[in-house]
Order: structure tokens, then C-alpha cells, then sequence
């Protein structure tokens, strides 16, 4: 057998029998992700800040160790991160999750290329020993 990941919130946006509605729900349920104004928006580009939040809240979940935090302001754009990211910016950097730019910056707004999600991927997964 394989897992059941399943949840019972529900997303406007998400059929019931859609193909990631079962993993919405359950990201939803354990905290992961709480959408916007109802939806998942899970056809829309996810932002490195809003990648790097849900690698958080797993990890918070998970039990991994999240009180880590960097200081941030040697960034360019700091300034930038939305307020309810900049406690997983700080915690991804401290912990090599997240780097930044040659220019210095996080660009927490701009959307996360594949190679910048693996390679966030990849760095969560060395963290926790995955």
C-alpha cells in the first residue's frame, strides 16, 4: 500500500476528485499552507518567499528544530518580504536553505524557477536528514 494523504478542508478552486486535492487538503489540515481567500491557487507560480514558508511550517511540523533565525539586512531587498514570510526567510537562511542572489538579494517576490526548487528542495533535504 501507499500512503493516504488526505485532508477535509476544502479549496473553491480544487475539484473534489481533482488530481491534488487529497495533498491541498492535507497541507492545509496540518498547517503547511492555508491558500488565499479560499483557493489553493495550485495553477499559479509559487514565490521563493511562499516556498520557502511552506518548507517552514513542514519542517515546524515535522519537529524539526525551526528556532533559528539569520539577521537578514545585509539584503538588498529585505525590505521586500511579506510580513508572514519573514520568519521562514530568517529561518532558511540560517540553515542553508535559502541563499541569495549574486546581487545580494533574496528576491523573495519573484517566482521560484524549477532549478531554484530543487535546489531549495535539496537543501531542506540535507537539513533534515532526508
Amino acid at each position: 500500500g501507499s500512503a493516504v494523504i488526505d485532508g477535509t478542508k476544502t479549496f473553491a478552486d480544487i475539484p473534489a476528485d481533482g488530481w491534488y486535492s487529497g495533498p491541498a487538503r492535507w497541507a492545509a489540515d496540518s498547517g503547511v499552507t492555508q491558500g488565499s481567500d479560499g483557493c489553493f491557487l495550485g495553477d499559479s507560480i509559487i514565490t521563493r518567499e511562499d516556498l520557502v514558508t511552506m518548507l517552514y511550517q513542514y519542517a515546524r511540523i515535522s519537529g524539526m528544530d525551526v528556532s533559528g533565525r539569520e539577521d537578514i539586512t545585509g539584503f538588498r531587498d529585505a525590505a521586500q518580504i511579506s510580513p508572514y514570510a519573514v520568519d521562514a526567510v530568517r529561518w532558511a537562511v540560517a540553515n542553508g536553505v535559502m541563499s541569495g542572489t549574486a546581487q545580494g538579494k533574496l528576491a523573495p517576490q519573484n517566482p521560484a524557477t524549477r532549478a531554484q526548487t530543487v535546489k531549495l528542495l535539496v537543501n531542506f533535504m540535507d537539513r533534515a536528514g532526508i
